[in-house]
């Protein structure tokens, strides 16, 4: 109840108690009023009986006719006043309102024929009067009298009554009026307090408080709508609270790409990321797959959690294959909130769970899949949704951006042509290798490779041989290499080959041996056969030099003497060493029979 219907309700009672008091007085009035009426109207009978007994004595004392129809008159008056239909409930009993009415006719017929028959006589008059109308008017009056009496005393009895009546009614109405005064105040301080505490609440920043049952008044409609207002500042203040965790996220996946790391070091850092976003109902683990470079799959190249049959089981998924597969294929975001039949890796340990598996898309380019696990049963969110799907734009643009950086630093560092490494990354990559040998003692081999008659294959079968052999060339002298040792071209038909990290420095000889070899086997080019042969120059660090300049000019030189000897050729750095051809065997004396007397590395 509204507390405009209980003010009203109130205000009505008052008005119903008020009326009915007022009802109450007025019907005592009526009451009363009535009874004076009847007192008066009864006097008026007793004022007209003892005006007649008065009349009736001056009669007797003066026998004047006058007296005696003044007192008929009075009589007659009295017997019409009698035969008034007021006069009935004046009495007690309708015998006693006979009797008066009898008792007054019988006084008029008694006094009238007194007067009549004893006329001339006054002292018959009296003695008839005395005789037979006194004691009727005697009895007349005292039946008056009587009621009058009664009257007076009925009368005092209805005001006492009517005072005790009037008493209860104004104590009851007085009682009742409290108590729904009570009832309406302690109904409105009821919710006036429960306000006040769930204001207070709301003041102090617990928008999530609810409150209590209240009453359906203005009261409860103000409180329902502060907690309305609550709730909504809750998830206004949970919204932005999540809103400013996805940004310091996406934020913080941002700052990886300027951190200098891997792609897979990074990848395996935004995979935490978003792990770690404290409203994101994820379990922690999941994976992130790149698209190979034929596009036929997709290869993991990120994960946290994983257990060993899935990274075995999921290292690489084919297109369309499994979760992972199914939304590189359609490039749309897969949910499923537990294990279906579209799940196809499983394992007998696997526990129930979910997914979000969201394509990774630079533009219309696939770029691989973000794979999430989510709790059994989880309910799939738009604000989710929403937030990977940034989440996977972004690592789309930092995984183009760290190729593009991978792809400008090779080219900043690499021959176009061969892909080998060129000058300034041999440089760094010798300074590199020459700090970690002078650190653990050991020893470091640098090559001087210059191509023997390629000018003249250049020459006769023109540039685009030349370039095709370049790059045969390449391919024949990685083979010969360990996987951490370095072939770089720097320019034209020179090329240059670290061999760091030397246990055995047979290995050096048994290199150039090697590419001397492959050198010499003919070129099948697209124009035509052509045959070459390579020279190299050798010097060691740190036997021969321990400055890098100083080395790389000796190996030069030495592949300047190799050149002059006859081509097809190596030789190591020194004054009295010779040049060693590819059909020579090693030697085995002179001041280098000892680089050469180890076996191979």
């Amino acid at each position: 109840m509204y507390i405009r219907h209980k003010l009203l309700f109130g205000f009505l009672v008052m008005i119903g108690l008020t009326l009915n008091l007022a009802s109450v007085a007025w019907q005592g009035v009526g009451v009363l009023e009535k009874t004076n009426e009847d007192s008066m109207f009864l006097t008026g009978m007793m004022d007209d009986l003892q005006n007649a007994r008065r009349h009736e004595k001056n009669y007797l004392l003066r026998m004047d006719p006058h007296w005696a129809k003044r007192v008929m008159d009075k009589l007659d008056h009295l017997h019409g006043t009698l035969q008034d239909e007021r006069a009935l409930p004046l009495f007690a009993e309708r015998s006693e309102w006979e009797e008066a009415l009898h008792l007054v006719q019988r006084y008029r017929e008694l006094f009238k024929s007194s007067v009549e028959i004893h006329a001339p006589s006054a002292t018959e008059t009296l003695r008839a009067v005395e005789q037979e109308v006194v004691p009727v008017a005697r009895r007349l009056h005292d039946l008056l009298e009587q009621r009058s009496t009664g009257m007076m005393r009925d009368r005092e009895k209805i005001r006492a009554h009517m005072k005790r009546d009037f008493t209860v009614l104004v104590a009851l109405s007085i009682l009742f009026s409290t108590v729904v005064v009570i009832l309406v105040v302690r109904s409105i301080l009821h919710s006036l307090k429960v306000g006040i505490r769930f204001t207070e609440e709301i003041a102090a920043g617990h928008w999530s408080a609810t409150m209590p049952r209240v009453q359906q008044d203005e009261l409860g409609l103000l409180l329902r709508a502060m907690q309305e207002m609550g709730e909504k500042l809750q998830q206004m203040e949970t919204s932005s609270t999540r809103s400013h965790a996805a940004r310091l996220a996406v934020t913080a996946v941002l700052e990886t790409g300027a951190a200098p790391l891997s792609m897979a070091e990074q990848l395996r850092i935004v995979l935490e990321i978003i792990l770690t976003v404290p409203w994101l109902s994820l379990e922690y683990k999941g994976s992130i797959f790149l698209v190979s470079e034929g596009g036929e799959e997709l290869v993991m190249a990120a994960q946290l959690g994983l257990s060993p049959v899935l990274l075995e089981r999921c290292a690489q998924v084919a297109m369309g294959y499994c979760l992972c597969g199914r939304a590189a294929q359609s490039r749309e975001t897969i949910f499923a909130d537990h294990i279906t039949e579209t799940h196809e890796v499983r394992h007998p340990e696997m526990a129930p769970h979910g997914h979000y598996c969201i394509p990774i898309l630079f533009g219309e380019r696939l770029m691989g899949v973000l794979n999430l696990y989510v709790p059994d049963g989880h309910l799939r969110s738009a604000e989710e949704d929403a937030f990977l799907t940034t989440i996977s734009y972004t690592l789309a643009n930092l995984i183009e951006q760290r190729r593009n950086e991978e792809r400008l630093k090779h080219v900043a560092g690499h021959d176009s042509l061969t892909g080998l490494p060129n000058r300034a990354q041999f440089q760094a990559r010798l300074r590199e290798s020459l700090a970690m040998a002078s650190r653990s003692s050991g020893e470091v081999a640098v090559m001087f490779l210059d191509l023997d008659r390629f000018k003249q294959v250049n020459d006769t079968m023109g540039h685009k041989a030349g370039d095709e052999l370049l790059k045969e060339a390449t391919r024949r002298m990685l083979s010969c290499v360990r996987q951490y040792d370095l072939i770089a071209r720097l320019g034209g038909d020179e090329f240059t080959i670290i061999l760091p990290q030397l246990a055995q420095v047979d290995y050096v000889e048994f290199v150039a041996r090697r590419i001397l070899e492959e050198l010499a086997r003919p070129f099948l080019l697209t124009a035509g056969e052509a045959n070459i042969s390579g020279s190299i120059g050798i010097a060691l660090y740190p036997r021969h030099a321990q400055e890098l300049e100083v080395l790389l000019k000796q190996a030069d030189a030495a592949m300047y003497e190799a050149k002059q000897a006859g081509r097809n050729a190596f030789r190591f750095f020194g004054e009295d060493l010779h040049t060693a051809t590819m059909g020579d065997p090693p030697q085995t004396e002179g001041p280098h029979a000892a680089l050469r007397g180890r076996e191979t590395v």
